[in-house]
């Protein structure tokens, strides 16, 4: 094939490849303002009753000053009719999400055209699963003393589910370790960005950063929701939960941040209907990420001192419990 037929073959990839996704037209973004607890209560009900209203970031008044929910074009007059109904306030942010869905995707496709895998920028593209590993899998090659990939199960559509452990160097067995992990939510892309980030900060910028490893081992999974994650870069860029199908035909998938089994069934931030976002799966660990990644966390518990799970959306650092607002055993230190 001649060098003007490669250029035309990818340039026909890349547009199948846009068109096969989700382009979002005429999804809007409202920004609403919640005055008091009692609008802040209203919009919690309405995170409930309208799964349609996807609430971006959790629906606190008094960390944050608005809230932002993205819907589907045929939901914009009923929100609007029942804001003014309310007498609450809000403005349109986004009056058509396609064109910044579709300018996003092809910005990342472009950007990573620029370096080789293995060899990665995270502060340039958002990289798929795939491309993830195949980072990782080159590590203990580059840095044979210091990084060690080990797999420590599947996804439900048989993505392998990989973890990086490095060290200094210095071989001090059972050193306390650091604990991070990210991708839980598919569509929060900063996630594994910031896992791959901190990592090569660690093994890059060793020089730097020597004395955060001469007494902690670092235990990252950069992605936890390996099939959500690759279907937000394949099909839908705002896709949450997993990709297991439920016993709603209709509805796939389980938010693993609802399937541990600590206090697992609270209607309060969580869902029993397959179909919502914040759905928490019919038993705890029935989601074999969540299987996974509680594997991991009991493997290395007696020598855990710190474990950080990497999310967005919104400004916040938060401290167990999520289930209640009584502070956990010893959280003053944390103050």
């Amino acid at each position: 094939m001649t060098l003007i037929g490669h250029i035309i073959f990818l340039l026909l990839l890349q547009s199948s490849v846009l068109l096969a996704w989700q382009d979002y037209k005429d999804y809007q973004v409202y920004e609403l303002t919640p005055r008091d607890s009692s609008e802040e209560s209203l919009l919690r009900k309405l995170a409930r009753e309208k799964p349609q209203w996807d609430f971006l970031g959790p629906i606190r008044w008094h960390n944050e000053s608005t809230v932002r929910v993205m819907l589907p074009p045929e939901e914009a007059s009923s929100l609007v009719s029942l804001f003014d109904s309310h007498q609450l306030r809000y403005r349109l942010l986004i009056k058509d999400l396609s064109p910044l869905v579709q300018a996003q995707r092809a910005e990342n496709l472009r950007s990573k055209q620029r370096l080789q895998l293995p060899h990665i920028d995270v502060l340039a593209a958002f990289y798929t699963h795939a491309e993830i590993n195949a980072y990782l899998d080159s590590l203990p090659e580059r840095y044979p003393k210091r990084a060690q990939v080990k797999q420590f199960g599947w996804s439900y559509e048989r993505r392998p589910l990989k973890v990086l452990t490095i060290s200094n160097g210095d071989g001090r067995r059972n050193k306390p370790v650091i604990l991070i992990d990210g991708t839980v939510h598919a569509r929060e892309w900063i996630s594994p960005s910031m896992a791959l980030y901190i990592i090569q900060q660690l093994l890059d910028n060793y020089e730097g950063n020597q004395e955060l490893l001469q007494d902690y081992d670092w235990v990252i999974m950069p992605v936890v929701n390996a099939d959500g994650y690759e279907y937000t870069h394949s099909e839908s860029r705002y896709w949450r939960k997993t990709r297991k199908p439920t016993t709603d035909p209709d509805c796939v998938g389980t938010d693993i941040n609802r399937n541990f089994a600590h206090e697992w069934g609270h209607d309060a931030g969580s869902s029993s209907d397959p179909c919502e976002d914040i759905y928490r799966g019919e038993r705890p660990f029935d989601q074999p990420e969540s299987q996974v990644l509680r594997d991991i966390l009991l493997q290395y518990s007696p020598r855990l001192k710190w474990y950080l799970s990497l999310h967005s959306y919104g400004n916040y650092f938060l401290l167990p419990w999520g289930y209640t607002n009584t502070r956990f055993t010893d959280s003053n230190r944390y103050s």
